[in-house]
């Protein structure tokens, strides 16, 4: 009966908020993408790109403070080197393969971003600038799926599976997502929609997380029971990727117009309507709300509105929040109950589950207002989004699924991936870094 209580009530919530999206009338308006200032629009983006890479450090702190505290300086170390590592790699040929040429894939036409001027003109940024927003979005996607196989991937081999997947996934996927590669593999008539990288980051890092996962196997049992070492932490990380999503999805326009203010409202209820109701299902299900359960919820709303945050209206953004929190709850008591399916930190319940629901979602919700009528959702009586959006689904778990697992398995060909038993006993920190992060 418990069992069912605790299924029963997030499907509640999620039906409770189909019906009243649907009874809602649309208050949205109009969105005018003529109307951004070039002066601000330049500011903005600048701003927006420090906002992303601010999510940097707010992930490592919310990952590290999850784990056992022998696990904080490894965290640390491999998204820190990974960042510089990608970014470096994103300079050199990594733009160029996302940005370059117009066929399927991208090209090495813009290596050192060749061509990328860095004056703008007729009221719209920079491609130096656009190069750079796009650098720190390939910096924080490889640093999601550390979440997933953390306590068991040696720091070496973290370190190539991030810089080759940053090149063979991400970078391609950048390509497919923002700069028509879907286009030219499904022809003209595809209007697939993913405003701040649902596809080519949440998506790609979770299935990628899931390859690695599978690869490395469980963590012993013992340390997959211990309990979060440092609940501030999560949180402080939770604020720093909270405030970083404002660039995250407000900068993805690319101007400071009504465009962009639309994003960041969307957003912001997003991340509410889906705290509240993660609240709502834990103190249902026992009694109290825990302080890791808030900002698992929060994180759930702002994963679920990213794909969405520039298409729809307020009222939908506090439907995808609010379901995308029940269906991340659902999503995480699934996988904590497959023993052989070791997610540390639920990256693919999150990034991946939710992200899915968001992208779905989008293809029943987009405002022909917003969107236009070739691109509407399934609900104004468009079919070649939702079709769209699924194809996009399907392909970039195929792609991601392929391509992550050949990485892992030629790395594992030079150097061993994982962790020995003893070694995860003992933790990275002291194994791998020789410096603890306490004393």
């Amino acid at each position: 009966m418990r069992k069912l209580l605790k299924i029963s009530i997030p499907l509640a919530i999620l039906a409770i908020a189909v019906v009243s999206v649907c009874s809602i009338p649309s208050v949205s308006a109009s969105v005018d993408p003529s109307d951004e200032a070039a002066g601000g629009s330049i500011s903005w983006m600048l701003v927006s790109s420090t906002l992303v890479l601010l999510m940097v450090p707010g992930l490592i702190l919310f990952y590290g403070g999850l784990l056992r505290k022998q696990s904080m300086s490894a965290m640390i170390a491999q998204s820190m080197s990974g960042a510089a590592v990608v970014g470096m790699l994103w300079i050199i040929c990594g733009y160029s393969l996302a940005f370059g040429g117009d066929g399927a894939f991208g090209d090495f036409s813009r290596m050192f971003f060749e061509g990328a001027v860095d004056t703008a003109s007729d009221g719209n940024i920079s491609e130096l600038e656009f190069a750079i927003y796009q650098m720190m979005f390939a910096i924080i996607a490889p640093c999601l799926f550390l979440g997933a196989s953390a306590e068991r991937m040696r720091f070496p081999a973290a370190i190539l599976y991030m810089a080759l997947w940053s090149l063979l996934v991400y970078a391609p996927m950048a390509h497919f997502e923002w700069d028509g590669g879907f286009q030219k593999i499904f022809g003209d008539w595809f209007t697939g929609l993913d405003l701040a990288g649902g596809i080519a980051i949440h998506l790609s890092a979770a299935m990628a997380g899931v390859v690695a996962v599978k690869f490395l196997g469980p963590r012993k049992e013992h340390i997959r029971k211990l309990p979060s070492h440092n609940i501030p932490m999560v949180f402080l990380g939770t604020g720093l990727l909270m405030v970083g999503w404002m660039g995250f999805n407000g900068g993805a326009y690319g101007n400071v117009g009504a465009s962009a203010l639309h994003v960041i409202i969307n957003t912001v209820v997003a991340w509410m309507a889906s705290t509240v109701t993660w609240m709502i299902i834990q103190y249902s299900l026992y009694g109290r709300v825990t302080t890791t359960g808030i900002c698992t919820g929060l994180l759930a709303g702002l994963v679920a509105i990213t794909p969405c945050a520039g298409y729809v209206s307020i009222q939908s953004a506090m439907f995808l929040g609010a379901s995308g929190a029940a269906i991340g709850y659902l999503a995480i008591r699934f996988f904590h109950g497959m023993k052989k399916f070791d997610d540390a930190l639920d990256v693919f319940a999150l990034h991946g589950c939710v992200t899915i629901y968001g992208l779905i979602a989008l293809g029943f919700l987009a405002e022909p207002t917003i969107v236009g009528e070739a691109a509407e959702g399934l609900l104004f009586g468009g079919t070649d989004l939702i079709a769209s959006q699924l194809i996009m689904v399907a392909f970039t778990m195929i792609y991601s699924t392929i391509i992550s697992f050949a990485i892992l398995y030629v790395i594992s060909k030079f150097i061993r991936v994982g962790v020995t038993s003893s070694e995860q006993d003992m933790g990275q920190d002291i194994v791998e870094h020789g410096e603890p992060a306490y004393h």
